[in-house]
């Protein structure tokens, strides 16, 4: 459970750096707002690697853009990207989380957020093999 509040506080950041347009990495403010040793290290690994994360996103996203993503997605699938691709994170524990934060914090008509982030962070996971780009 301390997993997840620490994902979730993540992605609090991440959605509020990115509807502010400041995703800019001020790791000393972070550290400063951030308690958890894993929301600070998904904070800063995500701002760290953004434009690799990014492009991963874009390539593997089928039928959208990544800008097209409202902001609480996008924030989600930027740090379970982060995670699936640079840490040892269990995937099936990073994405069952990236799915439940979808169910809880944003949804499209007919669960369509779920499945296209479902869908999504399993093609970046498989494509990279074991999580390594």
């Amino acid at each position: 459970m301390e997993d997840k509040i620490a994902r979730i506080k993540a992605m609090v950041y991440l959605y509020n750096a990115d509807i502010n347009n400041s995703l800019d990495l001020d790791a000393d403010f972070i550290k400063e707002k951030c308690n958890e040793q894993l929301a600070y290290s998904i904070i800063i690994g995500t701002l760290l690697k953004l434009d690799s994360i990014d492009f991963l996103i874009n390539k593997y996203i089928t039928n959208y853009s990544l800008n097209r993503l409202n902001y609480v997605t996008r924030s989600i699938v930027r740090s379970a990207t982060y995670e699936l691709v640079y840490t040892d994170a269990k995937p099936e524990v990073v994405i069952g989380t990236a799915l439940d934060l979808c169910h809880e914090y944003t949804e499209l008509e007919h669960g369509d957020s779920s499945r296209l982030v479902n869908s999504l962070l399993d093609k970046i996971y498989k494509e990279t093999k074991d999580g390594r780009s």
